[in-house]
């Protein structure tokens, strides 16, 4: 057998937000591998589906493959990114680089009976049913909600920092009456 038939590849794209498998084509016996390498004209639809300027780079590559008799599909990738967000503070853009791994796992097939259907809380919460369509562009779009930072932060911004000198005895009389001493910080502002 030849390298070139051990395996599908796809080069994947499509319009924005246009980047599925379906369950149908991935074949048991060899792993289905893709490469999602977005334009332009993507990379910005996706820049407005998650609110942030730009993204500037992004390629998520990997493949789905068949574990074993058991109807388990395994979907490992990598997802390279460069984000452009708003700092926190100074609204200036900053850059955030993303290069991480992604793994799901998908349970099919008609006996397929996925953990936790029964009433219980399963052992293993990664498994997910398998989908008529494996949508590459949601799975990038979960992947980079969780890996983005959370608060952008510009190395070079300044925090604001609100004087409490209206407070007195060191903070001891707002743990008393908490809403007189906001009328104190709102005469002192």
């Amino acid at each position: 057998m030849q390298k070139s038939d051990s395996y599908k590849f796809r080069h994947i794209h499509g319009e924005a937000g246009q980047a599925e498998m379906t369950a149908t084509s991935l074949d048991t016996r060899y792993p289905s591998c893709f490469v999602l390498a977005p334009d332009k004209a993507s990379r910005l639809w996706i820049a407005e589906d998650l609110d942030v300027p730009e993204v500037l780079y992004l390629r998520f590559s990997g493949q789905i493959a068949a574990a074993d008799q058991t109807h388990e599909w395994r979907l490992a990738a990598r997802l390279s990114s460069r984000v452009v967000q708003r700092c926190i503070l100074s609204l200036e853009p900053v850059r955030c680089m993303i290069e991480t791994q992604v793994e799901r796992r998908y349970l099919g097939g008609q006996g397929a009976v996925l953990p936790g259907t029964d009433g219980c809380i399963p052992d293993d919460l990664s498994v997910e049913p398998l989908p008529p369509t494996i949508d590459l562009y949601e799975i990038v779009r979960e992947t980079l909600i969780l890996e983005m930072p959370e608060y952008p932060r510009k190395s070079t911004a300044e925090t604001f920092v609100h004087s409490t000198d209206c407070l007195e005895d060191d903070g001891q009389e707002m743990n008393k009456k908490p809403f007189a001493m906001l009328g104190k910080l709102r005469k002192s502002s």
